[in-house]
């Protein structure tokens, strides 16, 4: 088998799966170890050293050739990331040429389902070894326990040395060494605040911490669900203090066990409390539910499979705005392909360079530029002109008409973020006769997104007027 990954018993660098120098080389903007990226390498590293095992399941990787097929609940389950989190780590090691990432329809069970398709850069994996060309798999014998053996885990190849860790000057007596002298008492400093501890200066609990309150309380809530409740008490509860760690145990315990929020329900791994979330962290997430959509989707169009591609390889900012703007072109029909976009999008020479190369993978090689066509927002579509409203002090005032008086219930109910990002693209069809109101989206991922996610909303505030809403098309 003459493949770049063939690596049956070869030895690691020290660190065994995970390399030391990962630490160092692959680091957060803040300079600290990316951790998240580094075990999910260290993973995927080993699934190509051993190959796939005699497990089965959906979960289960899989590889096929020179690519590892697998899902991003796969990572949820075995370390607890979320897939948001994957995503981003994958798309940080994509940035270092590591690996690169495309995703794939597949049939398992007779149905089709859309799987994240791993292909590792064959030299740096090469790179984890001492020696790539050593086979240190031996004999196995049974009397012979010095001798390496294989192992089928999906961690390291080890010796099965049994180590003798006694050592006679381990427990030397340092009796010799007392002195029956009378010592200066050491003075020590005392590190309570003037007012004692507060409640953030606990947070976060750890897992032991965690389930010591879980006994004091007599409620199963979990170590997630149980630093979230604390974090919120921090923030409106800032006069309380604490003289010691056990006088804070007892009243968390207290207070969970008058908690109203139930326990099963806060149980999920995602559990977070609004009040905990600031508005970054509230459009980030809405930005990463969006791309996670787009790359599970299993439509096949051209369309589709670039928007996947984008999906995974562009930056998280980047990504949402572009794809939330660009309508592709059902086929390539010159060199250059054409790309609608609803607002202007600023790329670099790399960015442009990197969407050119996944046109060129969907539409074909025959491509050789781009052209964004940016469409004119003011244009009138279906008969009528968009709103225009103005923004101050927190509150937008729609000037007039039924659509004008429902985008202004719908910014006091979601947010002026979530207006500006969905319900400003949509364009409006006002039948007064009838009483039906249509909305057209500009791609069919904006539209999707508003079935899914504002469809009842919209029709709450369309019935207040006196309307109702017949459909959101593209």
């Amino acid at each position: 088998m003459n493949s770049p990954f063939n690596t049956c018993g070869k030895v690691f660098k020290p660190g065994d799966v995970i390399v030391h120098t990962w630490y160092k080389q692959f680091c957060l903007e803040d300079g600290n170890p990316d951790l998240v990226a580094i075990t999910i390498l260290s993973d995927i590293v080993a699934w190509y050293r051993n190959g796939t095992n005699g497990h089965s399941g959906e979960l289960t990787p899989k590889l096929h050739g020179h690519s590892l097929y697998l899902s991003y609940n796969y990572y949820e389950q075995k370390f607890g990331f979320r897939e948001d989190r994957v995503r981003r780590a994958l798309t940080r090691l994509y940035a270092q040429n590591i690996l690169k990432r495309s995703f794939k329809n597949i049939y398992v069970k007779g149905r089709r389902v859309n799987k994240l398709v791993i292909d590792l850069d064959a030299g740096f994996f090469k790179s984890c070894f001492l020696d790539p060309e050593l086979d240190i798999r031996g004999i196995r014998e049974e009397k012979k326990s010095y001798r390496l053996h294989r192992c089928d885990d999906q961690i390291s190849t080890k010796t099965i040395f049994i180590k003798n860790r006694s050592n006679v000057y381990a427990h030397e007596s340092n009796f010799c060494k007392n002195s029956f002298a009378e010592e200066k008492p050491i003075q020590t400093t005392s590190v309570l605040p003037a007012k004692g501890f507060s409640l953030a200066s606990f947070y976060p609990l750890s897992q032991s911490e965690a389930a010591k309150l879980q006994a004091l309380c007599g409620r199963e809530f979990s170590a997630n669900a149980i630093n979230e409740i604390l974090l919120s008490m921090s923030k409106r509860l800032t006069d309380r203090f604490f003289k010691n760690k056990k006088a804070f145990m007892n009243y968390m315990a207290k207070a969970l066990t008058y908690e109203l929020r139930d326990a099963v329900k806060t149980s999920n791994v995602s559990f977070r409390i609004r009040a905990n979330i600031s508005n970054d962290e509230i459009i980030k997430q809405q930005k990463e539910a969006f791309l996670t959509k787009v790359e599970e989707s299993t439509d096949t169009t051209l369309a589709a499979q670039l928007s996947r591609k984008l999906a995974s390889i562009l930056s998280l900012d980047l990504a949402y705005d572009f794809l939330l703007a660009a309508k592709f072109p059902q086929y390539a029909t010159s060199n250059t392909l054409k790309i609608n976009l609803q607002k202007n999008i600023d790329l670099n020479q790399r960015q442009y360079r990197l969407i050119l190369e996944q046109v060129q993978s969907v539409y074909g090689s025959s491509i050789s530029s781009l052209e964004f066509i940016i469409q004119n927002p003011a244009s009138p579509t279906l008969g009528v002109s968009p709103p225009v409203f103005s923004v101050g002090n927190n509150e937008s005032e729609m000037l007039s008409g039924v659509w004008g008086r429902i985008r202004t219930g719908l910014i006091k109910t979601c947010g002026e973020g979530i207006d500006r990002n969905w319900f400003s693209k949509l364009k409006v069809n006002v039948d007064e006769e009838r009483g039906e109101i249509k909305l057209q989206a500009p791609t069919l991922f904006i539209r999707d997104w508003i079935q899914q996610n504002y469809q009842q909303l919209l029709e709450k505030f369309c019935s207040k007027e006196n309307y109702r809403l017949m459909e959101v098309g593209v």
